[in-house]
């Protein structure tokens, strides 16, 4: 009896591209969302690399099957999250540049998609990336319009904080962190008083990038510091 797509694409850690190909574009998009949350706890715990190569893995699956110019908003969605996600992995390990091209080939997927298509968690992705592509003012709106419909995140309260310090606000700034503190920042309701700032959305900008045969990350760091955290580093498109 053949197995279903869902149980081939469980098969491997790194959905291989036949598998990824077989299945409904539903599964592939459930599937790939499960790939992202995965590479974001990676993250959280300090495994960078690890993080790294399982966006990587799945980005040139999506890519290689799926991102040929043609409309498909499911896909294109999984992977403008990935970018994002991708971007905060990199920017950890401490490559601000290539992070920056990563965010804004994130904003520049996330708008090309229908609106009603984003769920709150989403909406805080492409904040991360609005914010780190020069719409400061337009992902701190998302940021918060997320936080207050639960779809918040740690690292999105954190650079909700970061705006804030940069406006001036450090008292709100510092109650930001103290309520990610107290609850994990990782859906969160509320804002109180963290809607000062707002914006609407800004230009549409920002070229494709692509995945390199090297990946986002360069070789394993020498010693036990730089295999915790990472190493990224600046690459040519493809």
């Amino acid at each position: 009896m053949r197995a279903s797509p869902w149980a081939q694409l469980r098969l491997s850690a790194t959905a291989s591209i036949e598998a990824l190909a077989a299945a409904s574009v539903h599964v592939v998009e459930s599937y790939a969302r499960s790939r992202i949350e995965l590479a974001r706890a990676e993250f959280r715990q300090g495994r960078v690399n690890e993080g790294l190569n399982t966006l990587e893995s799945l980005m040139r699956s999506l890519r290689s099957e799926f991102d040929t110019g043609e409309p498909n908003q499911g896909i294109d969605l999984v992977l403008a999250i990935a970018y994002s996600v991708l971007a905060q992995g990199v920017e950890q390990a401490g490559d601000n540049e290539t992070a920056g091209g990563y965010y804004r080939e994130s904003a520049s997927r996330f708008h090309q998609l229908d609106e009603d298509l984003l769920s709150p968690r989403d909406q805080s992705d492409y904040g991360m990336a609005l914010a780190a592509a020069d719409e400061e003012e337009a992902g701190y709106a998302r940021l918060l319009g997320s936080r207050q419909t639960g779809g918040a995140t740690p690292e999105a309260s954190r650079r909700m904080a970061t705006i804030l310090l940069k406006g001036g606000d450090a008292g709100a700034a510092e109650e930001l962190l103290r309520e990610t503190s107290r609850g994990s920042g990782d859906g969160v309701r509320g804002g109180g008083g963290h809607h000062r700032r707002h914006g609407r959305h800004g230009d549409r900008r920002g070229g494709r990038l692509g995945l390199g045969p090297g990946g986002a990350h360069g070789e394993r760091g020498r010693g036990r510091d730089r295999e915790e955290r990472g190493e990224a580093h600046t690459r040519a498109d493809p």
